[in-house]
């Protein structure tokens, strides 16, 4: 983005501010001819390397089973003062 805005810049300074040559026919052509080159065309998605589609599948850790009463254990009714 930086390029372009220092460009434009440029093409304005030189078209407005360096002397034109007037030719006796017609209209006075620019001194500067401002070319730019398109920038490089990039994949909007990146492709995945076949290598990585076939990774392997870890399992996960086995969950513990416990009891329903020592779960309810851990929980305290309500305290009546």
């Amino acid at each position: 983005m930086n390029a372009v805005v220092q460009t434009v810049k440029m093409s304005y300074i030189a078209s407005t501010k360096i002397i034109r040559i007037q030719s006796p026919a017609g209209p006075r052509h620019p001194v500067v001819m401002w070319r730019m080159k398109a920038p490089a065309k990039k994949p909007l998605i990146k492709r995945e390397k076949p290598e990585e589609t076939c990774a392997a599948v870890r399992r996960g850790s086995a969950k513990k089973k416990i009891h329903p009463v020592q779960v309810m254990s851990e929980f305290r009714g309500r305290q009546i003062y």
